[in-house]
């Protein structure tokens, strides 16, 4: 039996660390952290999860982190760039999704991204350092299209951008799933875009301080994720029934052929090994050079990442 103290009610184990989380993203990321829940990957790893909540925008969120409220964000992607050109010690410690995979819909057939230029697109945020916003002037631009020959309609964060289409609002959006399948359901065009390399989801990032001062913090949440990853995608039985019972109802999803479609994007996205892809870098360092153009002059985007605990962990389980 393990013997602890407490705090506020609540059983502090002595042999497992304390570590507080929030998160970015809903459709990739709570998936994942069901996954680490249901087969206690945060215990398993050492780990005492005091808080978890899930954040909405880097106002939120980096404040939590650089003023010590929290250890890791799950996310934030594009402005720990921007801070460290003023000097701001974030790290990012491991990587879970190195790929955006997103969908055209459009009012009528459009096959090729080019054919976008003089049209209206439809998204729920037309600015940065908005991600997936950021994501779609990637695509746009590798479709052959300055963005000044395209006009924007920003629908709000309660208004789906398909919704816009379908009502005559726009002529086109590039979208995330699982709304793919709502799109189709109102008979609009959906065609999948070739996957764009991206720093996504599930980004372990921390501060300068943690990795030095607190390296087994670090190694053990590398620990638990990858616990979370590979139960997600070896344990299907369970993660149907997760997503059935948990996942569904928390991201309001009840049709089984979304929750399928969700679980299949996920296994398909997910990265055990949590090493970043150069290229996904290169793409995120993109949108951060948009919100400041002479980033580039202050920051090498490597300087952010330090993956010698991926190393470090590979060869733990390996002895194990």
């Amino acid at each position: 039996m393990t013997q602890g103290s407490t705090l506020g009610g609540r059983e502090i184990k002595s042999n497992l660390m304390p570590v507080r989380v929030v998160y970015r993203s809903r459709p990739i990321q709570y998936p994942l952290i069901a996954a680490m829940n249901k087969c206690n990957a945060w215990e398993r790893a050492g780990l005492d999860l005091t808080y978890m909540d899930f954040v909405y925008g880097p106002s939120e969120s980096d404040p939590m982190l650089i003023d010590g409220k929290v250890d890791f964000i799950f996310g934030s992607h594009i402005t720990p760039y921007l801070h460290r050109s003023k000097g701001v010690p974030m790290v990012y410690v491991g990587q879970v999704v190195n790929w955006c995979d997103e969908w055209l819909v459009s009012s009528k057939p459009i096959h090729n991204l080019a054919d976008l230029s003089g049209k209206v697109i439809a998204d729920e945020s037309t600015t940065l350092p908005n991600h997936p916003f950021g994501n779609r002037l990637l695509y746009l631009k590798r479709g052959g299209l300055e963005l000044s020959q395209v006009d924007f309609l920003e629908t709000g964060r309660k208004s789906p951008a398909y919704l816009a289409v379908a009502e005559g609002k726009a002529d086109a959006a590039i979208i995330s799933p699982p709304h793919d399948n709502d799109a189709r359901e109102l008979g609009l065009h959906v065609v999948p875009l070739p996957w764009l390399p991206m720093i996504y989801a599930t980004t372990l990032l921390t501060m300068w301080d943690t990795t030095q001062e607190r390296p087994e913090l670090v190694r053990r949440i590398i620990q638990a994720v990858r616990y979370g990853v590979r139960f997600f995608k070896t344990e299907k039985k369970q993660m149907e029934k997760l997503m059935e019972d948990t996942i569904g109802p928390e991201l309001g999803i009840h049709k089984d052929t979304y929750l399928q479609s969700l679980y299949q994007r996920n296994c398909l996205l997910l990265d055990e090994s949590l090493y970043p892809r150069v290229d996904a870098i290169e793409n995120a360092f993109r949108i951060a050079n948009m919100m400041q153009h002479d980033l580039h002059e202050k920051v090498n985007p490597m300087e952010l990442w330090d993956v010698h605990f991926l190393r470090e962990v590979e060869k733990i389980e390996k002895i194990r």
